[in-house]
């Protein structure tokens, strides 16, 4: 039957592995992108700690979508190209949502064919595959959640501690995936189910003390977020300096959620499609599948789900309020927690089936076609799924793509590109009109927009961007866009307005060039319009790229300094009364909450720059004199990698040598191989203290949260691995569970 599975799943796919990619806004503009720059990272044996490619510089392994200690992104843009890739990486989700929905089905006690429906509800419905287009942390936890619950299953049906340890290796496992693929709502949906799924099976099976119902829910989570802590640490130290560190902003927070009137949507094709057969079915297990014990643990389960998806605020949500950290998560969007409902329905469908293959010798044929019919109604429904959304704006929007075309970079990326391999870095910024009140950057799939380098194109481009498309950015980095735009954005979006283009903050972050359409020219929304101090360098007709003559060096001295808190720093620079050409603003030890982290400390340092390694950039090229130091000082970059910047400082006087670079913990500084402590310079950048002299100054990028992550990560992996695969190759995970002592075959 697993054979028969996979086979039917392969055709299922068949277009997916002719190449026939459908992506959205998030898969296209996020995840893709920075699941191959990660890929890239580790083939060069290299920890993907920093993204200096959007958002001026952003933690890479800290942002929980970048795939990072999710393995079958990690496995599939590691080894292979970019779109065969994508197609493993989908298809991995669709095979591992049937087989694990499967397993789940034989380990509750159905037959073939009711397990065999579950599978294909489940691995072919929308949650599955409409969401793997375009939101992957649905999919993800999605395909996880019933692999976690097997592995629950089994480790409570075991008969010796063995068996118990191959369990919950197996549930650590698919836990420690949910947590890396979607760290905030899906995970905690994802504990509450595991945990009352334990509670139900534990004293079903061997009811036992409190105790032991306790035991078989915290180890798996102790094991799972073991085997995560490398993705773990480093996204907890950035949520407490992101701009969602307090929550949701109150225009974000109480959005969303499903009417009962909604709850059509399940038969009805889209992205929560599960199946007009299934939900037929589904509504008959009360009937029909009455005396299998899981069926009214899952109706239990589900209408607790889906009381918690209705709009907020109401009685279920104040009651679930009770747990910790539940108010703070749930009202955004309360309708996500239909991620984990869609087990419900695949699982009762089963059920029902199974009764119905009882009764033969017609009952086999009847379940034969059944499920075969759910896969041809499932397989057409996505199809209308993929044709009613692509004509859709904004978010909402799928459609066929080849990535391979979409990313190629496009002639004013190739402009850049080659003033980056001339000039060494420097960062840009697209720019284009707002019609209709839809932010330009969210008309992703528009050739307009893909030219303009925006939604974190600069990714595959290699270039650095000042602007991107995320759902968790740094606070300050948000302020600052925020003081130079003079008004606040969605918390997904970085981008530049109209005042925002005259501002100087943008020159601080070395905004040399503007990207923008050629047809803005001469009109109101032009860029040099607004900022005189722009001039063309490059328009094909389509589109113009501006070079801003006032964008700051990558790195300059000064001879003033003056402590100034983030806040100050900004309207300080925003309204002219400062020079940064001339002076740093610090920020005091007291009062910046990235200061102690960013203070070195007594830990070895590989020590000076070897000769020839990394990016040596051309000599002509790579001086900058700093204005404030009589024409003496000078700056020579001589290396320019993700993690990694060296410079060579000159100065008469002593300084401080600005960086303009992100500041962020993990951040170490050296000057002549000797640890200094790193600033945070002008609200969000980074500064050393240079004595007078000649001197070479490296930053590198050492994050103790990774780091420790690692360590713990790599134990945790090396105690769970050999279980798992012991696990998934014995026969008797998919065969019919040992009954407990005194159970009947006629007992369900």
């Amino acid at each position: 039957m697993v054979f028969g599975l996979v086979v039917l799943t392969l055709l299922g796919e068949w277009p997916l592995l002719h190449g026939r990619v459908v992506a959205g806004l998030d898969g296209l503009t996020q995840f893709y992108p920075w699941y191959e720059l990660v890929g890239a990272t580790l083939r060069e044996g290299r920890l993907p700690g920093w993204n200096p490619h959007a958002f001026a510089g952003a933690p890479l392994a800290a942002n929980p979508l970048s795939g990072w200690t999710y393995l079958p992104a990690m496995l599939a843009f590691t080894l292979l190209p970019l779109t065969p890739a994508i197609v493993a990486y989908q298809l991995t989700h669709v095979l591992l949502a049937t087989l694990g929905a499967y397993g789940l089905g034989r380990a509750l006690g159905l037959d073939m064919a009711g397990a065999a429906l579950a599978a294909v509800a489940y691995g072919q419905g929308g949650l599955i595959t409409a969401e793997a287009g375009c939101c992957f942390a649905f999919a993800s936890v999605g395909a996880w959640l019933p692999v976690l619950l097997l592995g629950s299953a089994l480790a409570i049906r075991a008969g010796g501690w063995r068996g118990r340890v191959r369990g919950w290796s197996l549930a650590a496992l698919a836990l420690s995936q949910i947590f890396a693929s979607w760290p905030g709502q899906g995970s905690y949906y994802a504990l509450l189910v595991f945990g009352s799924f334990v509670a139900y099976h534990t004293f079903r099976f061997s009811p036992r003390t409190v105790a032991h119902a306790v035991m078989q829910a915290s180890v798996p989570v102790l094991l799972g977020a073991g085997l995560a802590a490398a993705g773990l640490l480093p996204r907890a130290e950035l949520q407490a300096l992101s701009s969602l560190a307090i929550g949701y902003a109150a225009e974000d927070l109480h959005v969303g959620g499903w009417t009962p009137q909604e709850w059509v949507q399940l038969a009805e094709p889209g992205y929560w499609y599960a199946g007009l057969l299934v939900v037929g079915l589904a509504t008959l297990a009360p009937v029909l599948a009455r005396r299998w014990p899981p069926t009214w643990y899952l109706l239990g389960l589900g209408t607790i789900l889906l009381a918690l998806a209705l709009p907020g605020p109401n009685p279920a949500h104040d009651l679930f309020g009770l747990l910790p950290g539940f108010s703070r998560l749930h009202p955004h969007l309360p309708d996500r927690i239909m991620t984990v409902f869609m087990l419900v329905p695949a699982l009762l469908a089963g059920a029902t089936l199974d009764t119905l293959a009882r009764r033969r010798p017609i009952g086999l044929v009847v379940a034969t076609l059944l499920v075969l019919v759910a896969f041809a109604d499932l397989r057409v429904a996505r199809e209308k799924t993929f044709a009613g959304y692509a004509g859709a704006e904004g978010v909402h929007r799928l459609f066929t793509v080849d990535p391979d075309a979409y990313y190629a970079p496009t002639p004013a990326a190739r402009f850049l590109q080659e003033r980056f391999s001339a000039d060494g870095p420097f960062r840009y910024l697209g720019y284009g009109p707002d019609p209709g009140g839809l932010a330009y950057t969210q008309r992703f799939a528009n050739p307009g927009t893909v030219r303009l380098g925006v939604n974190n194109r600069a990714v595959s481009d290699r270039l650095l961007d000042m602007q991107g498309y995320d759902a968790i950015h740094l606070a300050r980095f948000d302020d600052f866009l925020k003081q130079a735009n003079g008004e606040p954005q969605n918390y997904h979006n970085a981008d530049v307005f109209a005042r925002g283009l005259g501002s100087p903050l943008l020159d601080l972050l070395a905004a040399r060039y503007v990207v923008t359409p050629s047809a803005l020219a001469g009109s109101a929304n032009d860029p040099v319009v607004m900022n005189p101090g722009l001039w063309a360098v490059f328009d094909d007709g389509e589109t113009r790229v501006l070079e801003n003559g006032e964008a700051l060096p990558w790195a300059w001295i000064v001879h003033d300094s003056r402590a100034a808190t983030a806040a100050e720093a900004r309207a300080l620079l925003d309204g002219g009364q400062v020079d940064p050409r001339r002076t740093a603003l610090l920020e005091p030890p007291t009062e910046s909450p990235l200061f102690a982290s960013m203070t070195p400390g007594d830990a070895p340092h590989p020590g000076p720059l070897p000769e020839g390694e990394g990016l040596v950039l051309p000599l002509s090229i790579a001086m900058g004199r700093g204005p404030g130091g009589g024409g003496e000082d000078t700056v020579e970059l001589l290396m320019f990698e993700a993690d990694r910047l060296v410079v060579r400082a000159s100065s008469d006087e002593d300084g401080f040598l600005v960086v303009s670079e992100v500041a962020y913990p993990g951040w170490q500084a050296t000057i002549d191989g000797e640890p200094v402590p790193v600033f945070v310079a002008n609200g969000l950048l980074r500064a050393v203290a240079l004595p007078a002299g000649e001197h070479v100054v490296e930053l590198r990028f050492e994050s103790p949260t990774l780091l420790v992550g690692m360590l713990i990560s790599l134990a945790s992996l090396a105690m769970v691995v050999p279980a798992c695969a012991a696990t998934l190759a014995s026969p008797s995970t998919f065969r019919w569970p040992p009954r407990s002592p005194g159970a009947t075959r006629s007992s369900r």
